[in-house]
Protein backbone atom coordinates (compact mmCIF):
# COMPACT_ATOMS: atom_id res chain seq x y z
CA UNK A 1 0.00 0.00 0.00
CA UNK A 2 2.94 2.29 0.05
CA UNK A 3 2.10 5.44 -2.36
CA UNK A 4 -1.79 4.83 -1.86
CA UNK A 5 -4.25 5.05 1.02
CA UNK A 6 -5.15 2.56 4.01
CA UNK A 7 -8.69 2.55 4.73
CA UNK A 8 -10.21 0.71 7.95
CA UNK A 9 -13.98 0.84 8.52
CA UNK A 10 -15.29 0.64 12.32
CA UNK A 11 -11.39 0.24 12.80
CA UNK A 12 -12.79 0.23 16.78
CA UNK A 13 -13.70 -3.25 15.80
CA UNK A 14 -10.08 -4.35 16.76
CA UNK A 15 -10.56 -4.02 20.30
CA UNK A 16 -7.17 -4.72 21.08
CA UNK A 17 -7.57 -4.52 25.03
CA UNK A 18 -9.96 -7.22 24.76
CA UNK A 19 -8.64 -9.37 21.59
CA UNK A 20 -4.75 -10.79 21.43
CA UNK A 21 -5.16 -10.34 17.64
CA UNK A 22 -6.51 -7.08 18.00
CA UNK A 23 -3.82 -5.57 19.71
CA UNK A 24 -0.98 -6.81 17.14
CA UNK A 25 -2.71 -5.44 14.29
CA UNK A 26 -2.93 -2.40 16.58
CA UNK A 27 0.24 -2.21 16.99
CA UNK A 28 1.33 -3.09 13.64
CA UNK A 29 -0.88 -0.30 12.77
CA UNK A 30 1.32 2.27 14.90
CA UNK A 31 4.54 0.79 13.43
CA UNK A 32 3.37 0.97 9.70
CA UNK A 33 1.28 5.03 10.31
CA UNK A 34 5.52 5.66 11.85
CA UNK A 35 7.79 4.66 9.61
CA UNK A 36 5.60 4.98 6.91
CA UNK A 37 3.86 8.18 7.48
CA UNK A 38 5.03 10.06 3.93
CA UNK A 39 4.65 7.51 2.01
CA UNK A 40 1.34 5.70 3.02
CA UNK A 41 -2.36 7.59 4.03
CA UNK A 42 -3.95 5.38 7.02
CA UNK A 43 -7.20 6.30 7.44
CA UNK A 44 -9.35 5.10 10.42
CA UNK A 45 -13.31 5.50 10.13
CA UNK A 46 -15.52 4.44 13.18
CA UNK A 47 -18.30 5.88 15.62
CA UNK A 48 -16.24 8.54 17.79
CA UNK A 49 -16.78 7.38 21.32
CA UNK A 50 -15.91 3.58 20.10
CA UNK A 51 -12.55 5.00 18.59
CA UNK A 52 -11.84 6.61 21.92
CA UNK A 53 -12.86 3.95 24.13
CA UNK A 54 -12.06 0.92 22.00
CA UNK A 55 -9.16 2.03 20.04
CA UNK A 56 -7.25 5.41 20.94
CA UNK A 57 -7.35 4.29 24.91
CA UNK A 58 -5.39 1.65 23.86
CA UNK A 59 -1.69 3.28 23.52
CA UNK A 60 -1.46 6.82 23.55
CA UNK A 61 0.24 6.48 20.16
CA UNK A 62 -2.79 6.63 18.73
CA UNK A 63 -3.64 10.14 18.91
CA UNK A 64 0.11 11.21 18.10
CA UNK A 65 -0.04 9.77 14.56
CA UNK A 66 -4.04 9.96 14.15
CA UNK A 67 -4.20 13.56 15.05
CA UNK A 68 -6.92 14.67 12.83
CA UNK A 69 -10.84 13.98 13.03
CA UNK A 70 -13.32 14.42 10.74
CA UNK A 71 -16.84 14.77 11.73
CA UNK A 72 -19.64 14.36 9.29
CA UNK A 73 -23.24 15.39 10.02
CA UNK A 74 -26.28 13.39 9.26
CA UNK A 75 -28.28 14.05 5.93
CA UNK A 76 -30.87 16.64 6.20
CA UNK A 77 -34.27 15.71 5.52
CA UNK A 78 -34.28 17.58 2.30
CA UNK A 79 -30.57 16.07 1.00
CA UNK A 80 -32.38 12.30 1.70
CA UNK A 81 -35.15 13.28 -0.46
CA UNK A 82 -32.64 14.38 -2.73
CA UNK A 83 -30.80 11.21 -2.65
CA UNK A 84 -33.81 9.03 -2.95
CA UNK A 85 -35.02 11.19 -6.06
CA UNK A 86 -31.69 10.38 -7.65
CA UNK A 87 -31.96 6.54 -6.87
CA UNK A 88 -35.23 6.31 -8.16
CA UNK A 89 -33.91 7.76 -11.46
CA UNK A 90 -30.96 5.83 -11.83
CA UNK A 91 -33.32 2.83 -11.52
CA UNK A 92 -36.11 4.01 -13.84
CA UNK A 93 -38.45 3.83 -10.80
CA UNK A 94 -41.40 6.45 -11.53
CA UNK A 95 -42.35 8.91 -8.19
CA UNK A 96 -45.72 9.54 -7.92
CA UNK A 97 -45.27 12.82 -6.19
CA UNK A 98 -43.65 15.27 -3.89
CA UNK A 99 -45.55 13.41 -1.09
CA UNK A 100 -43.49 9.88 -1.50
CA UNK A 101 -40.55 11.97 -1.30
CA UNK A 102 -40.97 13.78 1.13
CA UNK A 103 -42.43 10.26 3.33
CA UNK A 104 -39.37 8.62 2.33
CA UNK A 105 -37.06 11.18 3.77
CA UNK A 106 -39.04 11.39 6.62
CA UNK A 107 -39.07 7.59 7.10
CA UNK A 108 -34.87 7.68 6.54
CA UNK A 109 -33.92 10.09 9.17
CA UNK A 110 -35.64 8.84 11.79
CA UNK A 111 -32.15 7.51 13.00
CA UNK A 112 -31.02 10.71 12.16
CA UNK A 113 -28.99 11.47 15.55
CA UNK A 114 -28.87 8.18 16.86
CA UNK A 115 -26.18 5.27 16.72
CA UNK A 116 -26.32 3.12 14.24
CA UNK A 117 -27.64 5.40 11.64
CA UNK A 118 -26.91 4.51 8.03
CA UNK A 119 -27.56 7.96 6.73
CA UNK A 120 -28.30 7.72 2.71
CA UNK A 121 -27.87 4.01 3.23
CA UNK A 122 -31.19 3.64 4.72
CA UNK A 123 -32.53 5.17 1.21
Amino acid sequence: ATGGVFFIDEAYGLEPSKNADGAAVALQLLDVAEERRTQLTIILAGYKSDMESKLFDFNDGFERRFNHSFDFDDYSEEELGLIFVQLCAKHDWAVSGPCVVEAAARRAGRGRGRRGFGNAGSI
